[in-house]
């Protein structure tokens, strides 16, 4: 892979809006160079014949019932809530954000 021109890294630099100092430059070119070849060595693989997957673990989802519950919780929630909201008939009272 031919290397990368300090005019290429300039403008990955401004499509990433990163600010590269003048002394830091060879250093991400060789960093870039680097991220380069490895993606064109993983270009470079043979994958006829691999099916694509949707998720790298062969495993199917574990479904539970689709069934309406009633949570009789209401007691508990009222426990944790903050003090100065306080419960009237089954509803909180919160203050008012807008006027």
């Amino acid at each position: 892979m031919p290397a990368l021109p300090p005019e290429q890294l300039a403008h990955v630099a401004q499509l990433v809006r990163l600010q590269v100092a003048d002394e830091d430059q060879a250093f991400y070119t060789q960093r870039l160079e680097r991220i380069l070849s490895l993606l064109h060595e993983i270009r470079d693989i043979d994958t006829e014949g691999v099916a694509p997957l949707a998720h790298p673990a062969e495993q199917s989802l574990r479904l539970r019932p689709d069934q309406a519950e009633r949570i009789k919780a209401r007691s508990a929630y009222q426990q944790l809530s903050q003090t100065g909201i306080t419960d009237t008939e089954g509803f909180y009272l919160v203050p008012a954000v807008l006027d």
